[in-house]
């Protein structure tokens, strides 16, 4: 079962009332169609994360919310995956 994970204190985007209900859409889908979905900010740091099996996260879910990609992953996995979101943010207009 995949539940969400409530986001620290420390982070600046608190969950609201409509995000809890999007989450529970989001963990709907990934539920659904198997596999994990990845929240970052704009610093490439972890703000979520879904599994429907924790053994596919580089780390326990907990242990990823507030770090970056780079910390988890390291330089060189890191660095492609946050290529391929700035390209993606760039995309949709966003940096």
């Amino acid at each position: 079962m995949v539940t969400p994970l409530p986001m620290p204190a420390s982070l600046p985007n608190r969950p609201s009332s409509e995000n809890v209900a999007n989450d529970q859409r989001l963990l709907t889908l990934v539920g659904c169609i198997g596999g994990i979905v990845l929240e970052f900010d704009e610093h490439v740091r972890y703000v979520n994360a879904w599994a429907d099996d924790p053994a596919l996260l580089a780390l326990p879910a907990h242990a990823l919310i507030g770090r970056t990609i780079l910390e988890v992953l390291g330089e060189v996995a890191g660095s492609s995956v946050a290529r391929s979101r700035s390209r993606a943010s760039s995309a949709w207009g966003r940096r």
